[in-house]
């Protein structure tokens, strides 16, 4: 077991003690956007919320987590998804098979728009796109696009509900770059500029806050290396040592408020 302390006005003050099934590894933690806390394991999930805990039985294991524009949370499995919608735990909802997902390739995901979810097979072309709320697959919405032409490795959601997935194709560009998804209306934009930042196939998904999608549309990238990258109005720019920002590796980015 773990526990939760609250550190307020210079006093720590005990909260609630939470679960976990490995010891080394990290817990199973969420937190959403109204504070809940969310606890998982192989066999429940739980939420935390006004001071008590609700806990039901549930088959989750490694799952990816989805948060939708309402508060409802999502757990994506291999082969179910589990969900806290409209005030109600529902589990272990059967999938049908991500034909995506062959082999031991494992697939990745994250919220499209309001209310879907668009996933890609780590290394593989293509996409296949989640419908919440009858948990229907659509895998020829974007067939015909330059989504089947690249092959897929991780992805991200801005502030306006796009996905931006990061693809490679020698064709095309020398490193990999990002293909922007628009949740308006599904159209596609190979963004060849992003290919100047130097960056890797997972670190969307192993740090996603070393991406910052600001409040002035700019998208700051901090990478596994030098200094820091902005992507503004379709370009990028690079800001590292020789500008003084002496810094090898970035995982947090942060945007300021002001006063």
């Amino acid at each position: 077991m773990g526990d939760f302390t609250c550190w307020k006005k210079g006093k720590a003050t005990y909260v609630t003690d939470y679960y976990y099934e490995v010891s080394h590894n990290y817990p199973n933690l969420y937190f959403d956007k109204k504070e809940r806390i969310w606890n998982w394991g192989n066999r429940f999930v739980a939420k935390f919320e006004d001071g008590r805990w609700d806990r039901v039985e549930a088959s989750l294991g490694s799952c990816w987590i989805i948060e939708d524009k309402k508060g409802n949370l999502f757990f994506i499995g291999k082969k179910t998804i589990s969900c806290y919608k409209d005030g109600t735990f529902k589990t272990d909802i059967k999938m049908a098979d991500i034909p995506l997902k062959t082999g031991d390739t494992a697939f990745k995901c994250c919220l499209w728009g309001e209310d879907k979810v668009l996933f890609i097979g780590y290394g593989n072309k293509g996409v296949e796109v989640l419908d919440l709320n009858t948990f229907e697959f659509d895998e020829n919405i974007f067939r015909e696009t330059s989504l089947f032409e690249s092959n897929l490795y991780d992805l991200f959601r801005d502030r306006q509900g796009n996905a931006w997935i990061l693809a490679s194709n020698s064709k095309k560009a020398k490193n990999y770059f990002y293909i922007k998804v628009s949740a308006k209306d599904g159209t596609i934009e190979e963004i060849l500029s992003t290919a100047a930042i130097k960056w890797d196939n997972h670190r969307n998904t192993q740090y996603p806050e070393s991406v910052l999608c600001a409040a002035d549309g700019a998208i700051y990238f901090g990478p596994p290396g030098d200094g820091v990258y902005i992507f503004r109005d379709g370009q990028v720019s690079h800001i590292g040592w020789k500008q003084g920002l002496a810094i090898n590796k970035i995982d947090w980015v942060r945007e300021g408020k002001d006063d």
